[in-house]
């Protein structure tokens, strides 16, 4: 993740594109066979956390919970900085969901906000399975020796950013192909007064 000296430029990067304030990634899982990993891109597409020790069965926000970076959020290590998650992850102080009923127009423009700027994490998603296509036809590996090819997959598309080696078609999911694929809202535990602050503040 980045460090505190990277956070601003990082969360400059994605205000950059929608004015969503505040976010230092955007989380989602994708479905590799066998495995299902958990991931956190940037603004410009830098994977900056995976997990890719679940199967693929397993919920999104299990594996969010279950992980190591999911705790040092609750003990506040990125102080007032957030990460994006779609409707299947539950709204908290600092994991941002959409509004799955938006009733005034400032969380309309919140939404609208929410889906250019997590849609890097589509983006990503898609640039790293098309450039290694294994991700998407399947591995016949042992699952231990699946894990590593899909991480270094990950350090080969984030060294292949740097050495800017990529050409990246810049295709936007529309908001109503998010829609499509919104999970029910998951209604435990949730937090939505960051939310409803940077939704008051930020897009009236």
């Amino acid at each position: 993740m980045p460090n505190p000296t990277e956070r601003p430029a990082v969360a400059a990067g994605f205000y950059s594109l929608a004015s969503f304030p505040r976010i230092i990634g955007a989380l989602d899982c994708t479905h590799i066979r066998i495995s299902s990993p958990g991931a956190i891109c940037d603004s410009n597409l830098k994977i900056r956390y995976i997990n890719a020790q679940w199967p693929g069965s397993v919920h999104d926000t299990t594996i969010w919970n279950d992980s190591p970076l999911a705790a040092e959020f609750e003990a506040g290590r990125f102080g007032s900085y957030c990460l994006l998650g779609d409707s299947g992850y539950p709204c908290l102080r600092y994991l941002l969901t959409p509004y799955l009923n938006p009733s005034t127009p400032s969380q309309e423009a919140y939404n609208r906000a929410h889906i250019t700027t997590r849609n890097t994490m589509e983006r990503c998603f898609g640039v790293l399975e098309r450039s290694f296509p294994c991700l998407q036809i399947g591995m016949q590996l042992k699952t231990e020796k699946v894990l590593i090819v899909i991480v270094a997959c990950v350090v080969i598309h984030n060294m292949s950013l740097e050495l800017d080696d990529y050409i990246i078609e810049n295709n936007q999911i529309t908001e109503a192909e998010v829609e499509d694929n919104v999970q029910i809202q998951v209604p435990h535990g949730q937090n939505f007064s960051i939310r409803n602050t940077i939704s008051e503040n930020y897009f009236q």
